[in-house]
Protein backbone atom coordinates (compact mmCIF):
# COMPACT_ATOMS: atom_id res chain seq x y z
CA UNK A 1 0.00 0.00 0.00
CA UNK A 2 1.32 3.44 -0.83
CA UNK A 3 2.09 6.02 1.82
CA UNK A 4 -0.85 8.04 0.48
CA UNK A 5 -3.24 5.11 1.09
CA UNK A 6 -1.78 4.58 4.56
CA UNK A 7 -2.55 8.19 5.44
CA UNK A 8 -6.04 7.94 3.93
CA UNK A 9 -6.96 4.89 6.03
CA UNK A 10 -6.18 6.72 9.29
CA UNK A 11 -7.92 9.84 7.94
CA UNK A 12 -11.22 7.99 8.44
CA UNK A 13 -11.85 8.66 12.12
CA UNK A 14 -14.41 9.40 14.79
CA UNK A 15 -13.91 10.97 18.23
CA UNK A 16 -16.95 10.38 20.46
CA UNK A 17 -17.17 12.29 23.74
CA UNK A 18 -19.77 11.00 26.19
CA UNK A 19 -20.92 13.40 28.91
CA UNK A 20 -22.40 11.82 32.06
CA UNK A 21 -24.10 14.89 33.48
CA UNK A 22 -25.70 13.70 36.74
CA UNK A 23 -25.34 9.90 36.87
CA UNK A 24 -22.69 7.28 36.32
CA UNK A 25 -22.81 5.91 32.77
CA UNK A 26 -21.33 2.53 31.82
CA UNK A 27 -20.09 1.64 28.32
CA UNK A 28 -21.04 -1.92 27.26
CA UNK A 29 -21.45 -4.01 24.12
CA UNK A 30 -18.37 -2.48 22.50
CA UNK A 31 -17.59 -3.91 19.08
CA UNK A 32 -15.45 -2.94 16.13
CA UNK A 33 -15.96 -4.38 12.65
CA UNK A 34 -13.22 -2.31 10.98
CA UNK A 35 -10.41 -0.10 12.17
CA UNK A 36 -8.96 0.33 15.64
CA UNK A 37 -9.59 2.15 18.89
CA UNK A 38 -6.88 4.54 20.01
CA UNK A 39 -6.10 7.10 22.69
CA UNK A 40 -7.53 10.58 22.11
CA UNK A 41 -5.20 12.59 19.88
CA UNK A 42 -2.85 9.66 19.26
CA UNK A 43 -3.79 7.25 16.46
CA UNK A 44 -0.52 5.39 17.06
CA UNK A 45 -1.51 4.38 20.61
CA UNK A 46 -4.03 1.58 20.18
CA UNK A 47 -6.64 0.82 22.87
CA UNK A 48 -8.09 -2.66 23.38
CA UNK A 49 -11.85 -3.25 23.35
CA UNK A 50 -11.48 -4.67 26.87
CA UNK A 51 -10.16 -1.27 28.03
CA UNK A 52 -13.41 0.38 26.89
CA UNK A 53 -15.90 -2.40 27.74
CA UNK A 54 -17.39 -1.81 31.19
CA UNK A 55 -15.79 1.62 31.61
CA UNK A 56 -17.78 3.70 34.10
CA UNK A 57 -18.02 7.42 33.38
CA UNK A 58 -18.53 9.14 36.75
CA UNK A 59 -21.31 11.72 37.05
CA UNK A 60 -20.13 15.19 36.07
CA UNK A 61 -17.33 13.94 33.80
CA UNK A 62 -16.85 12.84 30.21
CA UNK A 63 -15.07 10.02 28.39
CA UNK A 64 -13.77 9.84 24.83
CA UNK A 65 -13.92 6.83 22.53
CA UNK A 66 -11.71 7.33 19.48
CA UNK A 67 -11.45 5.10 16.44
CA UNK A 68 -9.84 5.29 13.01
CA UNK A 69 -8.91 3.14 10.07
CA UNK A 70 -5.71 1.15 10.33
CA UNK A 71 -2.55 2.23 8.56
CA UNK A 72 -1.69 -0.14 5.68
CA UNK A 73 -5.31 -1.28 5.34
CA UNK A 74 -7.96 -0.22 2.84
CA UNK A 75 -10.65 0.22 5.46
CA UNK A 76 -12.05 2.97 7.61
CA UNK A 77 -13.74 2.44 10.96
CA UNK A 78 -17.07 0.84 11.85
CA UNK A 79 -18.32 -0.07 15.30
CA UNK A 80 -20.87 0.34 18.04
CA UNK A 81 -21.48 0.45 21.78
CA UNK A 82 -24.30 0.85 24.29
CA UNK A 83 -24.61 3.15 27.29
CA UNK A 84 -26.17 2.12 30.60
CA UNK A 85 -27.28 3.59 33.92
CA UNK A 86 -26.86 0.49 36.08
CA UNK A 87 -28.95 -2.18 34.32
CA UNK A 88 -31.00 0.35 32.32
CA UNK A 89 -29.97 0.70 28.69
CA UNK A 90 -29.77 4.40 27.80
CA UNK A 91 -28.71 4.32 24.16
CA UNK A 92 -26.99 2.47 21.35
CA UNK A 93 -24.56 4.23 19.03
CA UNK A 94 -23.31 2.87 15.69
CA UNK A 95 -20.90 4.52 13.25
CA UNK A 96 -19.53 3.73 9.81
CA UNK A 97 -16.77 5.89 8.36
CA UNK A 98 -15.62 3.84 5.34
CA UNK A 99 -12.41 4.24 3.40
CA UNK A 100 -12.92 5.08 -0.26
CA UNK A 101 -16.58 6.08 0.13
CA UNK A 102 -18.24 9.46 -0.22
CA UNK A 103 -20.73 8.92 2.62
CA UNK A 104 -20.36 8.43 6.38
CA UNK A 105 -23.23 7.33 8.56
CA UNK A 106 -24.15 6.82 12.17
CA UNK A 107 -27.21 5.81 14.14
CA UNK A 108 -28.04 7.00 17.66
CA UNK A 109 -30.92 5.18 19.33
CA UNK A 110 -31.74 6.68 22.74
CA UNK A 111 -34.06 5.02 25.24
CA UNK A 112 -37.74 5.92 25.22
CA UNK A 113 -37.61 5.97 29.05
CA UNK A 114 -38.83 9.45 30.07
CA UNK A 115 -36.51 9.46 33.11
CA UNK A 116 -33.63 10.26 30.75
CA UNK A 117 -32.72 12.88 28.16
CA UNK A 118 -30.04 11.88 25.67
CA UNK A 119 -28.74 13.98 22.81
CA UNK A 120 -26.17 13.43 20.06
CA UNK A 121 -24.59 16.27 18.11
CA UNK A 122 -21.82 16.54 15.54
CA UNK A 123 -20.73 14.44 12.62
CA UNK A 124 -19.66 14.92 9.02
CA UNK A 125 -21.71 12.80 6.64
CA UNK A 126 -19.77 13.57 3.47
CA UNK A 127 -16.39 12.06 2.57
CA UNK A 128 -13.50 12.13 5.04
CA UNK A 129 -13.71 11.75 8.77
CA UNK A 130 -17.02 11.35 10.60
CA UNK A 131 -15.30 13.67 13.06
CA UNK A 132 -16.35 14.82 16.51
CA UNK A 133 -19.50 13.42 18.08
CA UNK A 134 -20.91 14.51 21.46
CA UNK A 135 -23.39 12.40 23.42
CA UNK A 136 -24.99 14.01 26.48
CA UNK A 137 -26.70 11.81 29.08
CA UNK A 138 -29.00 13.41 31.67
CA UNK A 139 -31.21 11.73 34.25
CA UNK A 140 -34.30 13.90 34.77
CA UNK A 141 -36.09 11.89 37.47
Amino acid sequence: MSQENEVRAEAQWVDIEIFAENMNVTVKGVSLKWGKFHKPGNKGSEVKISDIEGHVIPAGTSYRICSSGRANASSGTEGEFKLYDGDIELAKYYWDCPWGSKKNKDDFKPTSNTNYKLNKTGGNYESGALGNINIICIKVR
